[in-house]
Parts: structure tokens; sequence; C-alpha cells
């Protein structure tokens, strides 16, 4: 059975939700080395905030691996995730990384709102930022092509009502690696960054825990 979606997430790659679907891979992969459909990375003009259709994407995807749908500052929003993992042969015995890579979408009044890219399939494709330099963005100061140029380009952005107010946008940073073994750890690091007209950062949202 594949994993709910439909509850209240304060975050546009709400963990609860993206450990179901990690989990729900991890378990289909050790059965079957494979997870999930393959899919190549939607991105450039393709996504266009406030414009591009659910419709859109799934003519260029196919049909999604789930559906559900969210509150966001008081709006309910549609939420579809497509995603794929490998598990390496006898990697729960000996050690290795399980190899996944999701992409969801976020529609509100059938236009997309947000969207977040997280691999952690192979290095050319791998979503990793160096959390080190989080510090150095300072709200009010630092601009959003600022943030670029420090960290690469983002794996996700977002509009209202992904973010809380109507004149600001938002990119972010995320990425998972999950190792397998007698002693099994999950890694996660989240970055959000919201900007103004101007932009300026406005707000700077970050996390990491290794579970």
């Amino acid at each position: 059975m594949k994993p709910s979606l439909r509850e209240s997430v304060p975050e546009g790659m709400n963990r609860r939700n993206m450990r179901r679907i990690i989990i729900a891979l991890t378990t289909l992969g050790l059965l079957a080395g494979c997870a999930g459909t393959k899919f190549t990375r939607l991105e450039g003009d393709t996504l266009v905030l406030g414009q591009t259709t659910e419709a859109k994407i799934r003519e260029h995807l196919g049909k999604p691996y789930s559906v559900g749908s969210l509150v966001k500052n008081g709006e309910t929003l549609r939420l579809i995730n497509y995603s794929y993992s490998y598990v390496p042969p006898y990697a729960i015995f000996l050690g290795g990384d399980m190899r996944i890579k999701t992409q969801a979408f976020y529609f509100y009044g059938e236009k997309l709102v947000g969207h977040v890219y997280l691999s952690s399939w192979k290095d050319s494709d791998k979503t990793n930022f160096d959390e080190t330099k989080v510090g150095q963005i300072k709200e009010g100061t630092t601009t959003v092509d600022e943030v670029i140029r420090l960290l690469g380009p983002p794996s996700g952005e977002y509009i209202y009502p992904m973010i809380e107010d109507k004149d600001w946008k938002a990119i972010g940073y995320f990425f998972f690696n999950m190792h397998l073994g007698l002693k099994p750890t999950m890694h996660e690091e989240i970055l959000k960054v919201s900007y103004n007209k101007t932009r300026v950062v406005t707000k700077v949202e970050f996390s990491a825990a290794t579970s």
C-alpha cells in the first residue's frame, strides 16, 4: 500500500511524509532491488510557478507514485509525487547507501505553486549542499542571487500559499541519505530561503538531522 499524504504539514517537504515514502521504497527495494518508477527530473521552462498545470506535468512524467493534499497557510493544496529507488544487493547485511530520487509538485487552484527535487542517486544528480555555508546567509542583507552563487542551483522553489507572504518567493535545498546495514541511519538536510521583490532574503529556515 502506498503511503497516505493527506494531512496538514508545516513545510513543503514534510519529514513524516518523506519518511513514509522512503520506508515504503526501502521495503520494496529490499524485496525487488528497485521500487517506484524511473523518471527524469523535470525542470527549466516546463516549471513556471503560477502557470504550469498538473496535466502538463503528467504529460511529461506520466502517472505519479503518490497523490495527496495538504493545508498550507490556511489553503488546501494538491500534491503529486514521483519517486524511484534502488537498494544494492545484500546492503541490508553488508551495508551500503540506498539510492533514491523523488520530485514533488504542489498545486493551488490548478496551478503550480511549489516543487521539490531530492536525490542521492549519483554524484552528478545528488542534491546535497554545503550546510556549513548556511550561516553566511543574512536576512535583510544577502540577495537570492548570492545564495545561489554560494550553494549552487536550488532543488526547489515556492510561491504563496507554500510560503506565508503573497509578495515573497522562496528557493529550497534538500538532501536525504539512507545508509543500510546492521545499524541503518538516515540523514536529512532542509533549507528554505524566502526573498522579496528586490530579491533580498527575508527569511532563512534550516534543519539537519541524523537518526
